[in-house]
């Protein structure tokens, strides 16, 4: 599992929401721009995220249903050799 720090992922997917490219992001600053909206979607994905690592806590850990090896997204760009060698 890749993961990455929230203050990454909210403003990049919300970037990506609102026009659908990865590589755009809006001529605007969201969070300025529209207060009441970031928070909503701060919160929306915040409880999104919860309940996505707790399924996977649950299934991975406490069940035991699969193995789980969790690499930062920001180590793989860091680092990428050491770090995909400890998936290994």
């Amino acid at each position: 599992m890749c993961v990455r720090n929230p203050l990454d992922v909210f403003p990049s997917y919300a970037a990506f929401c609102n026009t659908m490219s990865h590589g755009k992001k809006p001529d605007f600053e969201i969070h300025e721009c529209y207060p009441e909206w970031w928070a909503w979607w701060v919160k929306r994905q915040t409880d999104i995220m919860k309940l996505y690592f707790d399924a996977i806590r649950n299934d991975c850990i406490m069940k035991g249903k699969n193995p789980l090896y969790i690499v930062r997204y920001e180590d793989l760009v860091l680092d990428p050799k050491r770090t995909l060698m400890g998936l290994f």
